[in-house]
This record gives structure tokens, C-alpha cells and sequence, in this order.
């Protein structure tokens, strides 16, 4: 349990982003499912349109983390 305490502890902004990102992507999906059995289709539109904003918003995330991870290597390799 303690494990689990300090991992939500460590979380910054976007950590957090992603995973309410992936937390939303999963309810999203489930209600798909749930759409699908019941009526035996799904309004592919609105997926389409669901998903490519979750994937956009996750690779819009990871271009942040990436350049800002450049940066303080740019940073840390000139003091060094």
C-alpha cells in the first residue's frame, strides 16, 4: 500500500494528464462495447473522433516530455 501511496505521490502535470487520458480512453471504450452489444453497431463517427483527440492529446504529452528532456540534457551537457 505504501508503494502505491508514494507512486501517486511522485506524479507531476502530466503524468497526471496521461492518466486521466488513459483512464477516460478505457471508460470510453467500455461504453463502446456496451453500445455495441446492446444495439449491434456503434456511432463510428464520434470514435473516430474520440480516439483521435485521445491520441492526439497522448502525443501532444509525449512531444512535451521529449523536449523537455532534450532541453536539460542541452543544459546539463554544458556544465558538465
Amino acid at each position: 500500500m505504501k508503494k502505491i501511496i508514494d507512486f501517486f505521490r511522485c506524479l507531476k502535470g502530466l503524468d497526471i494528464a496521461l492518466l486521466l487520458t488513459f483512464g477516460f480512453f478505457l471508460l470510453f471504450h467500455f461504453q463502446m462495447i456496451s453500445l455495441f452489444r446492446e444495439y449491434g453497431a456503434i456511432p463510428e463517427s464520434y470514435a473516430i473522433a474520440v480516439v483521435s483527440a485521445t491520441i492526439g492529446e497522448a502525443g501532444i504529452c509525449g512531444w512535451i516530455r521529449t523536449t523537455k528532456l532534450r532541453h536539460e540534457d542541452e543544459e546539463g551537457g554544458s556544465k558538465g
